[in-house]
């Protein structure tokens, strides 16, 4: 049995494929391209592939993989080829956040809580702006869609690096934000995922102000 899934799944997966003895068939990613797409899918479907993998908010970056696309695949394939492969998606960052943010839904209300969402997202847009802006990073697919958050890394090398600026930001000041290696090829570039919270949007001057003092 073989499966096949996106290099920015979850970290658990290795565990079910173990345990359930199944091959997986993943396909790095590159430094340029952080998701997947029915492209890259369907070169490895075969009639041993027991499902697809998609992730909506990669471990990496937060992008989500082409789902949709995967999907339209998947059923062409059941059309032409006979193979019924299954596709699921993959909420990287577990159930618990999944449990916390349905609570968040039955709290606020349909409305009261897509407007919190807006609100991050535009937050990330805003800091996004603010990092690229000051030349002294690299924005890493802020023109994609990505759940709320910024991935983001140095532009140029000095005496520091990114695990140290997200040290900096986590411990003395309180900000969510976490350093990983890249995925795939770029494994030897770290970036640093940070995730925003409902703040007004004018608070984040005082945020863009502690990461580029």
């Amino acid at each position: 049995m073989s499966n096949w899934s996106s290099a920015g799944m979850s970290t658990w997966w290795g565990e079910v494929r173990r345990y359930f003895d199944v091959e997986p068939r993943i396909v790095p990613l590159e430094e340029s391209k952080y998701t997947i797409g029915p492209e890259d899918v369907e070169p490895h479907l075969d009639e041993n592939t027991i499902g697809v993998v998609a992730v909506l908010g990669t471990t990496f970056t937060g992008h989500k993989d082409d789902v949709v696309g995967i999907g339209a695949l998947l059923r062409d394939v059941r059309e032409k080829r006979d193979l019924d492969i299954p596709i699921h998606v993959d909420g990287a960052t577990g159930a618990s956040m999944v449990l916390a943010q349905y609570y968040n839904f039955v709290r606020l209300g349909r409305q009261g809580y897509t407007y919190v969402m807006k609100m991050m997202q535009e937050n990330a847009r805003v800091l996004a702006d603010n990092l690229r802006s000051s030349s002294r990073f690299e924005v890493i697919g802020s023109d994609l869609e990505q759940l709320p958050l910024v991935a983001f890394r140095l532009a140029d090398k000095g005496s520091y690096d990114e695990s140290d600026i997200a040290w900096q930001l986590s411990a003395e000041r309180g900000c969510r934000a976490r350093c990983r290696a890249g995925p795939g090829q770029a494994r030897h570039r770290l970036l640093i995922l940070w995730g925003l919270a409902s703040v007004p949007i004018a608070g984040l001057q005082r945020v863009k102000e502690r990461v580029l003092r």
